[in-house]
């Protein structure tokens, strides 16, 4: 939820276990037990996701990430 609006930028189903955004604020990514996701949060109230990597059935959870320019 983004606080005072009453947004939700994105619905997870499983349990998110890290999530964290860039230095200049402009992504926001997270892992969970199904999934890695990246988002372009340039506008807050309107988050992009840019990419999604499924976990699904290979019996791992991401619980630590970082990023890096490209």
């Amino acid at each position: 939820m983004i606080p005072n609006t009453g947004t939700e930028p994105f619905s997870l189903y499983d349990r998110v276990y890290n999530g964290r955004f860039s230095p200049d604020g402009n992504l926001y990514y997270c892992g969970s037990q199904s999934d890695v996701r990246i988002f372009d949060t340039t506008d807050p109230y309107e988050w992009q996701l840019l990419k999604e990597q499924d976990g699904i059935g290979i019996r791992w959870t991401v619980t630590d990430m970082d990023i890096t320019p490209c």
